[in-house]
């Protein structure tokens, strides 16, 4: 019921299949030829075992360190109503972190969808943590900061804006997940896009190993 325009977490349209996971070392073509044809790409075993011993001390410390920042201290920000914690550019005071931006594994398909090494400029780093028992949380369908001639550009890529998002735990079903509408890049809001791919809409859940 309600507007569907107003709709936060979609149309209940779920896919039911896994998308596949590319080794992004094996298989960087096939990885960015998903992405042109569907909007997103998984990509498989991007951080080592080190790695993410790593970032989730780097979680544990800093929420210990600096609750503020992660939204824990008394006062909550905006950001971190409704959608968990949240650490925002912690590479201003941790130069730990800066191997991450440019990771051997990931970057390489990053760099080949904006059209080259040299096309590639950063603009955010974060963490993100639902705590066990935070009950349900929700975040809005949205697009990150991206050009508006990508309503109607031809041909669409390469893109202007890319999130890659890395799994520090394991996500089955049951937990929380990010989730990607393919074809959705072409329209403002989650309802034209609903309206528009019929049959072809849907909504699928990035499920993976940490």
């Amino acid at each position: 019921s309600g507007d569907p325009a107003r709709a936060p977490q979609g149309f209940g349209k779920v896919s039911r299949k896994a998308p596949p996971a590319f080794d992004p070392q094996r298989d960087l073509e096939a990885a960015c030829a998903f992405f042109n044809e569907h909007g997103y790409a998984v990509l498989s075993g991007c951080l080592d075992a080190g790695e993410l011993k790593h970032l989730n001390e780097f979680c544990d410390r800093t929420q210990a360190e600096r609750p503020e920042a992660w939204g824990l201290a008394a006062r909550r920000k905006p950001h971190h109503r409704n959608q968990g914690l949240i650490y925002s550019q912690p590479l201003l005071d941790y130069p730990e972190l800066d191997r991450y931006t440019r990771h051997p594994r990931s970057f390489p398909v990053v760099s080949q969808l904006l059209g080259g090494e040299d096309r590639a400029r950063f603009a955010e780093f974060n963490f993100r943590e639902t705590p066990e028992g935070a009950g349900v949380g929700t975040m809005n369908f949205h697009h990150d900061a991206v050009v508006a001639d990508r309503l109607i550009r031809t041909p669409y890529m390469p893109c202007d804006w890319l999130c890659a998002i890395h799994y520090l735990t394991d996500v089955e079903p049951g937990t929380p997940a990010f989730c990607v509408v393919p074809g959705s890049n072409r329209f403002d809001t989650l309802a034209e896009a609903f309206a528009a791919l019929g049959n072809d809409y849907r909504e699928v859940p990035l499920y993976g190993a940490a």
